[in-house]
């Protein structure tokens, strides 16, 4: 790569990150302290291996439901992690999704699945803004089922009291 097409591709992360600052609020946009991540965290976002002062993590928190909505009664919170790899936009961010508040682990696989999908079918653009949006339509149509189970699950455990 030379050293021009690598100017670009830091020119077009930065600008991506510029525009999710404005896009989200401060709560839901963060940029991460790469020293306190924990390992395997770090590891997945591939910042073990950063030569580099310049890596850097990022986390979007989404949630299911839209600003003037009424929270349902167990809310969702989606820890949307991400970095990027040198050459990004024409490859996928690397991504790790944190439960923040009443997701499941198996619904945090899958999420990340849907994402990583939709990951591959947007290499070639700026995309963070599209999974945060794909993350967030998942969540809104999967939380009727997880919030039945959570009730299913509740109402088990009160009987057994």
């Amino acid at each position: 790569m030379s050293g021009d097409d690598h100017q670009q591709y830091l020119d077009d992360q930065s600008d991506e990150i510029e525009a999710l600052q404005a896009i989200f609020m401060d709560e839901q946009f963060q940029i991460l302290d790469v020293d306190t991540l924990e390992t395997t965290t770090a590891q997945r976002l591939k910042l073990h291996n950063a030569a580099d002062d310049a890596a850097a993590a990022y986390r979007i928190t989404v949630v299911p439901e839209e600003p003037d909505e009424e929270p349902p009664e167990i809310p969702q919170r989606l820890g949307l992690l991400f970095a990027y790899p040198p050459t990004y936009p024409d490859v996928p961010p690397l991504i790790v999704c944190q439960s923040e508040q009443g997701i499941s682990k198996t619904d945090l696989a899958n999420i990340e699945t849907h994402l990583h999908d939709e990951a591959l079918a947007n290499v070639g653009m700026a995309m963070m803004f599209t999974l945060a949006n794909a993350a967030k339509d998942w969540l809104r149509e999967h939380a009727n089922l997880d919030v039945g189970e959570m009730e299913d699950e509740a109402a088990r455990k009160k009987k057994e009291l």
